[in-house]
């Protein structure tokens, strides 16, 4: 992929400013761009606030880190450090930063873009807007800083991530309009990704598809046998979010232990974590461990 002479000199000169103070304070922003964060926020419209509009952003999110895995898998692009004596270019570690996968368009980027665009359309606060304004600012130039990016990359993902947000909120307006049910979108999806798997088939997309698949099966599964209700106190509510996310980080990194590095098993990994917390979770706390429900 061709780089522009303006986006190494960029880069080179964001090096030349860089310092401690500066990187490790990029590393926190990148962080709000990052798997966890995404998955937390969704986890906490589902389980606290909104189960509808966390349904909303968990698709959106999920579906753009999908396109996003396909794009990166298609094009291929290597990373600024990769470059032969550019190595000096990324501050910190190739896992501090998350850099994985091939460079565009940025991951990072497009999944906060799809997020904080989304969540600033539904929440219509005008205090979040700038938030989440900011954010999608802030989170593709700590990709830059930390030179894991080029310039080109992340107003890519940005664009990319704001034009998805945009396009599947138009199809829910437009399904519930006909009164046809998302899950026909959802279906579409999961399957029109399947060939992108065989195609191009790299660790990134084969996590996020998981995700997305999880997340699809495990919402059939809540909708037809649990239907719990939001309408319950607050520290159910919290306890009910500190479970999910209990779930989330020990299925994630336990199966890690025992799963061998392969492809597939990346994806079933992925898969468990919102499979479960969507659909197994709510059934299992409701009829067992609660019986008056949480």
């Amino acid at each position: 992929m061709y780089r522009f002479t303006w986006e190494w000199g960029l880069l080179e000169g964001l090096h030349q400013i860089s310092n401690d103070f500066l990187t490790k304070l990029f590393l926190v922003f990148t962080q709000f761009g990052g798997e966890i964060l995404l998955i937390a926020v969704i986890g906490l419209f589902y389980f606290c606030l909104n189960k509808e509009k966390g349904e909303k952003i968990g698709f959106i999110v999920l579906f753009s880190g999908a396109f996003n895995g396909v794009l990166k898998g298609m094009v291929k692009a290597k990373r600024p450090f990769e470059y032969p004596e550019k190595e000096h270019l990324i501050k910190g570690s190739v896992g501090s930063t998350n850099a994985t996968g091939s460079s565009f368009p940025s991951g990072h980027s497009q999944n906060s873009a799809s997020l904080y665009s989304t969540l600033s359309k539904i929440a219509k606060k005008k205090w979040l807007t700038i938030v989440c304004i900011v954010l999608i600012v802030i989170v593709p130039l700590s990709r830059v800083y930390l030179g894991v990016h080029f310039p080109v990359d992340v107003i890519a993902g940005v664009i990319l991530g704001v034009l998805t947000s945009i396009f599947i909120i138009f199809l829910y307006s437009f399904l519930a309009i006909k009164k046809i049910s998302p899950f026909w979108m959802y279906l579409v999806a999961a399957i029109g990704l399947i060939p992108f798997l065989i195609l191009t088939p790299h660790q990134d997309l084969f996590k996020v598809y998981g995700l997305l698949l999880g997340f699809v099966s495990g919402l059939a599964i809540e909708k037809t046998f649990i239907g719990f209700s939001l309408e319950v106190p607050l520290w159910k509510k919290i306890l009910r979010m500190i479970l999910a996310l209990g779930i989330v980080l020990g299925i994630k990194e336990g199966l890690k232990l025992v799963f061998p590095d392969k492809l597939i098993f990346s994806l079933l990994r992925y898969f468990f974590i919102t499979f479960f917390a969507i659909g197994v979770y709510p059934l299992v706390l409701k009829n067992k461990f609660f019986p008056h429900g949480l």
